[in-house]
């Protein structure tokens, strides 16, 4: 019976121990520091029970400074962990079918007093893009033909919200598809929150952001370039001030992680490459939040558009053997691959027309998507990530690629950019890699790029 008590004591003490030793590792916790904590641990690779039990434990040291900040930033923690899992462990994708209405259990949806909140209205946020998500990887959404993920997120809002709740969400929607998908194919959508829209500062904001948007396209010339099932993919071109024959071109593919972005994300580049004396065609490519596509389309979309350029040299008035693609980001990772991956051609096409660029230009372009979890994601086990690497297709002949990278990318390992330039001159191919110290992944477009670009362009013609 004394040993019995003893175990009981000691293990009593034991969890005292543990218990003291949270405290000191969390002391009182604001907000950022539970967050700080999150991502410290890694916590979201901790299988679910784990995870909910360290954060229980962060629950009980927080501080905040009111009940609602911190019950709905809590909110969002729970609710992002199938996706923050599933990045973090990529090949076992989502391990639990979301159960929606318990991860939000407690949430309200139509109290406008906690619109004042930042946590509430981040978790707001949180809540439309997650169960938008989830809804699609588990084909419980409506059947959308395209731009699924807003019109998913469109519908939550329009079912579950009420109130000045539900009008600030529609807007933030409608905001978020004309700044992160353009104005494409949207006119059903915006037709419908004008109507539905009784609040005038949102419908003001939201006019005002479409207006804004159209304004960035206006100066280019839209054209179809190709039409695959529903989706007719459009290029905008520019040209320069001074026309002439057999202009150089440049092709440009916009960023966005291979989930969305619109071509008139890449207009400051169009006008840089128009004062050079070039073309710019700024190009659509599918994309999984609009068409629930993969890398392998977008792959197969740019080169669909290289060689529908190359195809149409007289019209435009461009030399078919200076072509250049440019590509930002997950756009610089498809013209990289256009450059280097043979295959991924799409079907019916002229194939005695190159997609095969002349010169590729790079702009913080992912060259490594093995590395890259949200790859991953995307890709939805369609294909290897490795069939779709830059990197592990560098062979001789390649074309001259022109790179600009930041060492403080936070989505990218400029290491993987040095590794590509060693692969490509070990086959005497030329590539030059431009690094800006501190620079993070969108500052490097900031960058007075004009010179090397010009030097680029000299060297390889």
């Amino acid at each position: 019976m004394k040993r019995y008590v003893l175990v009981v004591v000691l293990l009593s003490l034991l969890m005292a121990g543990c218990q003291s030793q949270m405290k000191k590792q969390t002391g009182d916790l604001t907000l950022q520091g539970a967050d700080s904590l999150i991502a410290a641990r890694d916590a979201y690779k901790m299988p679910f029970t784990d995870f909910t039990q360290f954060v229980d434990s962060l629950k009980q040291h927080s501080n905040a400074v009111d009940k609602v900040s911190k019950a709905y930033f809590y909110h969002s923690v729970m609710y992002g962990y199938n996706l923050n899992h599933s990045l973090r462990i990529p090949y076992e994708g989502f391990t639990r079918k979301p159960d929606y209405k318990r991860l939000a259990r407690g949430a309200v949806f139509n109290d406008k007093e906690l619109l004042k909140n930042e946590e509430y209205r981040k978790f707001l946020e949180r809540y439309l893009d997650l169960t938008a998500k989830y809804m699609i990887e588990a084909g419980d959404a409506p059947d959308f033909t395209d731009n699924i993920f807003i019109n998913t997120q469109f519908y939550v809002a329009d079912k579950r919200l009420a109130g000045a709740v539900r009008q600030y969400a529609l807007s933030r929607i409608m905001l978020l598809q004309i700044n992160t998908f353009g104005i494409d194919n949207i006119g059903g959508m915006f037709r419908k929150f004008k109507e539905e829209c009784t609040d005038t500062t949102c419908l003001r904001n939201v006019e005002q952001a479409y207006q804004q948007m159209a304004d960035v396209y206006r100066p280019a010339e839209k054209m179809t370039y190709k039409v695959i099932g529903e989706d007719s993919l459009n290029a905008y071109v520019t040209y320069p001030e001074r026309k002439g024959g057999n202009m150089p071109v440049i092709v440009l593919v916009h960023e966005g992680g291979w989930y969305n972005g619109h071509p008139g994300e890449n207009a400051a580049l169009a006008d840089l490459f128009n004062q050079l004396g070039f073309v710019a065609i700024s190009v659509e490519y599918r994309l999984k939040a609009r068409q629930d596509a993969t890398p392998v389309d977008g792959l197969r979309d740019v080169k669909s558009a290289i060689r529908w350029v190359r195809s149409r040299a007289g019209f435009f008035n461009i030399d078919a053997h200076h072509v250049i693609a440019g590509g930002v980001s997950a756009g610089g990772h498809l013209v990289a691959a256009s450059a280097l991956i043979p295959g991924y051609e799409q079907q019916n096409e002229d194939t005695t027309i190159s997609t095969v660029p002349d010169a590729v230009i790079l702009w913080s372009g992912c060259v490594d998507p093995t590395v890259d979890a949200w790859f991953g994601y995307c890709l939805r086990g369609t294909d290897d990530p490795e069939n779709l690497s830059p990197t592990h297709h560098v062979k001789a002949g390649a074309p001259p690629f022109l790179i600009f990278q930041g060492t403080s990318d936070e989505f990218l390992d400029y290491h993987t950019h040095i590794d590509f330039q060693k692969k490509l001159e070990a086959h005497k191919d030329y590539c030059k890699l431009v690094i800006y110290k501190g620079k993070t992944h969108f500052q490097v477009l900031e960058q007075d790029m004009k010179p090397e670009i010009e030097a680029f362009v000299s060297r390889i013609w």
